[in-house]
């Protein structure tokens, strides 16, 4: 998608200078890396994705203050997820948000996209 910007926020140098090389090498002209918290960062996006960060309810508290209206968490899960979506769903209701889970197995292991979005 060259017509799109991507911010990668990373707080961890080693992994914020990885990124960096990767972006060198690729020569991706519409990528850049934030060495810093996501909650740190100041802009509104259309998306934010994470995978690995925190359980659903503190991804979507991170999420909220730099997504723009509209805008959605794409959150890549194990498949075993149903605790956390009930822990969020308060959460989710009262930024009336809504949730859409999609599966796939992925080296024998199974696999959840989580997306939430749409507030208003």
């Amino acid at each position: 998608k060259p017509e799109w910007n991507f911010i990668l926020s990373e707080a961890t140098m080693k992994k914020a200078n990885f990124l960096n090389e990767l972006i060198k090498h690729l020569d991706l002209k519409n990528a850049k890396v934030e060495n810093r918290r996501a909650e740190e960062l100041k802009n509104k996006y259309d998306f934010v994705t994470a995978r690995a960060v925190a359980k659903l309810d503190e991804l979507i508290k991170y999420s909220l203050p730099i997504l723009k209206k509209g805008g959605s968490l794409l959150a890549y899960k194990a498949k075993d997820i149903d605790e956390e979506i009930k822990l969020a769903e308060s959460l989710i209701n009262k930024n009336h948000m809504k949730i859409e889970t999609y599966s796939k197995v992925v080296n024998d292991v199974e696999r959840k996209l989580v997306v939430i979005g749409g507030q208003v």
